[in-house]
Order: structure tokens, then C-alpha cells, then sequence
């Protein structure tokens, strides 16, 4: 057996038509059919098809990180799903699967894993020297609206939208504030002229005003004021060091 085509067949047909309903009501099948894969990926048993399928591959095992009711099986499948990006050969491939995770998906856990792997990508072409789609400012101008929403109507919401908000996305803002940081600190160069001013505008001003107008809200618990302080942090030093640079 290989991941491609042997192992992704069995994914397809026991995820099913309803891969939430699998996984939820048989976990076991899910946790065995992530174990081979994890097996198959570490003897080096990749593919023999010729034209693998890494984002139909990378989507179902997505779908385990998502709904597997066991945490470390879902962290397991998260962590592969990472190592198995990263090692699709084909730069403008690994750029579609992000792309695809960014705007078609729901969860915003896999969004705030599809920027942290892009990050990895950025910095993996830059340790290695590489030439890709990486190393270019083309790849954050490709993103840029997806990673970077336009955060304006946070400012007018009352405090029951925004605390609705913050609970859905909070892990995805956490980490695209974190990317903003990475970016503004030492790799404006993948910035496209004017993104700067456009980036604080259109996402770290107004969030980081709603953030501080709500991060005091009776109705957030200790954890959530502390996220709440951490994003707002994190905003103020990327604008900060874009400031002194």
C-alpha cells in the first residue's frame, strides 16, 4: 500500500458521503484509518499513482482533526496534515490547498492552522534559499483579503455580537495577529505596495478597538480576557515595529 492512491481510497470510502456522521459515530474506524496513514507516511510508502492527490488527501484527514471526538487523534491528525503540506512537491499546489482551506472552510481552528503552515512555508523558503511561490510577494497578495478580513463592522457591534464573534473566531484571529506581527517584524518584503496602511485600516485598528472595548466585558470569562489582551498586544507591536522600521 501508498498514500496515493491506496490509502486515499480508503479514506474516501470509509469517511463516506458524511464524514462527520462517520467519524462521530465510529471514532475507532477514523483513529485506524489515521494510524495506517501515519504508517504508510512513515516507512516512506507515499505513492504510486501518478498524479497524487494531496488536497483530497489533506482534506479528509482535516476532517478527522475537526471531528474526531478524542483529542489526541485529533492533534495527530492536525500534525500530519501539516507534515503531509508541506511535503507535496509542488509549491503552487501546497499554495491551493491553504487557499481552499482559507476561504471555503468553516472551522476557524483549520483556518488558523492554514496560516500557521503558511508561515512555515515562508520560512521554509527562506531557510532553504528556495525561488517559490513563497519567497514572493505574490503569494501574500494572492491571500491577503482572506487572511486579512475586513474587520470595520467589529467596531459597531454590542457586546453580545462581538462576544458571538470573538467564541467563533478567536483562533483564527489569534493566529492571523500573530502573522501580521511575522510579517511587519522581517519579511515586509512579500508585502505589496500600500498593503500597510490597508492591513492596520481594514484589520488591526478596528480589531484591536473592538478588542479593547470589550475585553472588559462582564459576560467574557478569565480566559477569554486574557486572549482578548494577548490579540490587542500582539496588534500594538506589529504596528509598533512597522512604525520604527
Amino acid at each position: 500500500m501508498h498514500l496515493f492512491p491506496d490509502h486515499l481510497r480508503m479514506l474516501e470510502r470509509y469517511l463516506g458521503t458524511d464524514p462527520q456522521a462517520e467519524i462521530t459515530t465510529s471514532p475507532g474506524t477514523a483513529d485506524a484509518l489515521l494510524a495506517i496513514g501515519l504508517g504508510l507516511h512513515h516507512r516512506g510508502l507515499i505513492t504510486a499513482a501518478e498524479e497524487p492527490s494531496y488536497m483530497a488527501y489533506h482534506h479528509r484527514l482535516t476532517l478527522i482533526s475537526v471531528f474526531h471526538p478524542n483529542l489526541q487523534v485529533r492533534n495527530a491528525a492536525t500534525v500530519f496534515a501539516g507534515t503531509l503540506l508541506h511535503s507535496d512537491p509542488a509549491d503552487e499546489n501546497r499554495l491551493d490547498i491553504l487557499e481552499d482551506l482559507l476561504e471555503n472552510c468553516q472551522f476557524a481552528s483549520l483556518k488558523a492552522c492554514a496560516v500557521k503552515w503558511l508561515q512555515e512555508e515562508i520560512l521554509l523558503a527562506q531557510k532553504g534559499k528556495l525561488s517559490n511561490i513563497f519567497s514572493k510577494a505574490d503569494v501574500i497578495e494572492r491571500l491577503r483579503y482572506v487572511i486579512f478580513p475586513d474587520m470595520r463592522s467589529v467596531v459597531n457591534m454590542d457586546q453580545d455580537d462581538f462576544l458571538d464573534f470573538w467564541a467563533e473566531n478567536q483562533l483564527f484571529l489569534l493566529q492571523t495577529a500573530n502573522f501580521a506581527y511575522f510579517l511587519l517584524k522581517g519579511r515586509t518584503d512579500l508585502l505589496p505596495d500600500g498593503m500597510v496602511s490597508a492591513l492596520e485600516e481594514r484589520f488591526s485598528d478596528p480589531l484591536s478597538t473592538a478588542a479593547r472595548k470589550f475585553e472588559q466585558s462582564e459576560g467574557l470569562d478569565p480566559h477569554d480576557k486574557l486572549q482578548l489582551s494577548i490579540l490587542v498586544d500582539r496588534l500594538q507591536h506589529a504596528n509598533t515595529s512597522q512604525t520604527e522600521a
